[in-house]
């Protein structure tokens, strides 16, 4: 994971942290590591199959997504 990821990451930890780390499990936080890295390079949803996690991961790229059009900023292109 590149400093961009784990930035644009962190910010979304500091809003939805008690959701996120006191609710999924180690492998569930793996997972949805995982797949943000995979739609940071490929620019597509991966599939998730925990419904939990794939909420998780809905929440924080809607995010990035809101922060980018904060920034001006387009995240794929």
């Amino acid at each position: 994971m590149d400093k961009k990821t784990i930035v644009d990451y962190s910010k979304t930890l500091e809003k939805y942290g008690i959701a996120l780390c006191g609710l999924l499990y180690p492998s569930q936080n793996e997972t949805l590591i995982k797949a943000l890295a995979f739609y940071k390079k490929n620019a597509q949803i991966p599939r998730i199959e925990d419904s939990f996690t794939k909420l998780a991961f809905a929440m924080i790229v809607a995010d990035l997504i809101w922060q980018e059009k904060q920034k001006g900023e387009t995240y794929h292109e």
